[in-house]
C-alpha cells in the first residue's frame, strides 16, 4: 500500500494567459518566424506574423488566406500609412495598448482609419477614448466630423 497526499492546485488560466501574452510580444521585434510583411509608405518594410494581424483582424485573416495577392506574396502593402502609423498598430496588435500615440491626436486618427478600414474594433475603441481626452475649442469641429466618419461614440458624447 502506497500512501501520499495530492494537493490541486488547479489550472489558473490568468497565468496561462499572461505567459502566452509575453510569449507573443517577444516577437513585434524579432523576425524570427516571421511569415509576413508589411510595406508602406517610402517603401519601408515591417515584419510580422499571420497569426497575430489575422486574429485581429478579418480583413487581415481574408487577405492572408484566400487567393489574393497578400496571400501569394506573404506582403501586405498600405502605401497610404508611414511608418509611426504601422509601428503604432502593430504595437497594439502585439501588446494590446498603444506605445506612443496616446497623446498624439494625428497619429490616433491614422489609426481610428486603419481600425475602421481593417476592422480592428478594440483599436478603434482605444482611439475614440484618447482622442475624447485630447479635445479642444480647436479640434473640436474636425474630431466631431471625424467621429461622424468613422462612428466614434465616445468623441461624439
Amino acid at each position: 500500500m502506497i500512501e501520499g497526499n495530492i494537493t490541486w492546485y488547479g489550472l489558473n488560466d490568468d497565468l496561462l494567459s499572461a505567459r502566452i501574452n509575453k510569449n507573443i510580444k517577444t516577437y513585434l521585434k524579432n523576425v524570427e518566424f516571421s511569415d509576413v510583411k508589411i510595406r508602406v509608405k517610402n517603401n519601408e518594410e515591417f515584419t510580422a506574423h499571420k497569426v497575430v494581424l489575422t486574429s485581429n483582424s478579418s480583413i487581415f485573416k481574408k487577405m492572408l488566406t484566400t487567393d489574393m495577392k497578400e496571400s501569394k506574396e506573404s506582403c501586405i502593402n498600405l502605401p497610404e500609412l508611414d511608418s509611426d502609423t504601422v509601428n503604432e498598430l502593430l504595437h497594439f496588435l502585439y501588446y494590446g495598448k498603444l506605445d506612443k500615440a496616446s497623446d498624439n491626436s494625428a497619429i490616433l486618427l491614422e489609426l481610428v482609419k486603419v481600425a475602421d478600414m481593417y476592422l480592428i474594433s478594440d483599436l478603434k475603441h482605444v482611439c475614440d477614448a484618447l482622442l475624447s481626452r485630447l479635445l479642444t475649442s480647436k479640434n473640436v469641429l474636425s474630431l466631431l466630423e471625424i467621429s461622424g466618419t468613422h462612428n466614434l461614440l465616445i468623441v461624439r458624447q
